[in-house]
């Protein structure tokens, strides 16, 4: 006769808990660690939206060639077609600094000719 599968899961779970179940050691770690931190001026910058020359500066300053993007676009599209789209991509970089996420559409895109 064979095992009802509550049997089988309760076999299972056993045998993982006894596998990766760890006894209390009643030891603690005291760590002392300082982290740095960033004066708060400049924590403050990293929530302003960066200027348009500082987006194109860090889309041209990578090698155009190298891996596409989800889209299948590399940089040199971007690149060679900045004046058509670079309006959607700073719109687009304003919604994320006032809404905080990028929108849904951010991780397809279409190209109508």
């Amino acid at each position: 006769m064979g095992n009802r599968p509550e049997q089988s899961e309760e076999r299972v779970f056993e045998f993982f808990r006894k596998h990766f179940n760890a006894p209390n050691r009643g030891w603690k770690a005291k760590l002392n660690v300082m982290f740095k931190q960033l004066h708060p001026d400049l924590a403050g910058s990293l929530e302003r939206p960066f200027p348009e020359a500082e987006f194109k500066e860090a889309i041209w300053s990578c090698e155009e060639s190298k891996a596409p993007g989800p889209d299948g676009f590399n940089l040199g599209f971007f690149k060679k077609c900045w004046d058509t789209i670079k309006g959607d991509l700073l719109l687009m970089r304003e919604e994320f600094f006032h809404h905080g996420r990028l929108p849904n559409s951010a991780n397809s895109i279409q190209i109508s000719v």
